[in-house]
């Protein structure tokens, strides 16, 4: 007779974490390289220990499937590794998107994909550009053609940035925001629709600027490639997408990136 355990341990050998940590390590030796002349001793040891101990609890489904669950981890919790950001990522998409399902299927619900931007900032103003970007948006909101148009239902923003590739001592900063609207805000007759020019005007009133800022709208529609994908999938993980990868530090020089970890210390980046 087949042994039940020995059925267990035979499933088990399909959860196999090698692919995921082969690729996870490979950009923590190049995180590594970079932070290591950036971050405390402390939190570089975190770093290297994280993620290298993982207790899962067994269990079976209703389909008699073995399954596990990661109930305790040693992970370090920075902002800049990249293991504990794919896991950030994965808890703020999960989160965000059965919100987004519960408003789409409460209040039938549209959604927009808003993008505002600001200049450049050099990087030594770069904390002064992160305050000026999230207060200009708590203005921006506040406005009355914003506060006040009841088609508008809420929003979903984060803050995320690129360092300039033709000069790395500027950053730029950016807003991406999930707008979800009533379908009357597409009913002409209501008057609650903005276009991409009033956004903008919108936008560079927060803002204060003496520029037109760029600011991107567009409606969020079923992927045409995925056609099976819930039609907010992809909005929500472009918002809910983690501020930081390693990659985006590449040649980039070490007062500068010493610079944007400061500049991001206890910053909520993602926020309703």
């Amino acid at each position: 007779m087949y042994n039940e355990n020995e059925k267990i341990i035979k499933d088990l050998e399909r959860f196999n974490e090698l692919d995921f940590f082969i690729k996870k390590y490979n950009n923590f030796i190049y995180n590594f390289e970079i932070l290591q002349n950036v971050l405390s001793k402390k939190e570089l040891k975190r770093m290297h220990e994280c993620a290298t101990y993982l207790k899962y609890a067994i269990f079976k489904t209703e389909n008699n499937k073995i399954e596990k669950k990661l109930i305790h981890a040693n992970f370090c919790r920075s902002r800049w590794c990249d293991v504990c950001n794919w896991r950030r990522r994965l808890k703020y998409f999960n989160i965000n998107l059965e919100k987004v399902k519960l408003v789409k299927q409460k209040y039938n619900a549209k959604f927009i994909f808003l993008t505002l931007t600001t200049k450049n900032v050099y990087y030594k103003d770069l904390k002064t550009g992160v305050k000026q970007i999230l207060n200009a948006f708590k203005k921006f909101l506040q406005l009355n053609k914003i506060k006040n148009n009841k088609a508008i239902l809420g929003f979903l923003r984060s803050l995320e940035f690129t360092i300039q590739k033709t000069n790395n001592k500027y950053i730029n900063l950016h807003i991406h925001c999930l707008v979800a609207v009533k379908t009357s805000y597409f009913n002409k007759s209501y008057n609650y629709y903005l276009t991409q020019e009033q956004f903008a005007i919108f936008w560079q009133k927060a803002l204060n600027a003496d520029y037109m800022p760029v600011v991107d709208v567009r409606l969020v529609k079923k992927s045409k490639k995925k056609k099976k994908l819930f039609n907010e999938e992809g909005a929500v993980f472009e918002v809910t997408k983690y501020l930081y990868k390693s990659i985006q530090f590449l040649d980039a020089e070490e007062k500068v990136i010493r610079e944007i970890i400061k500049a991001f210390k206890g910053v909520r980046l993602i926020a309703p």
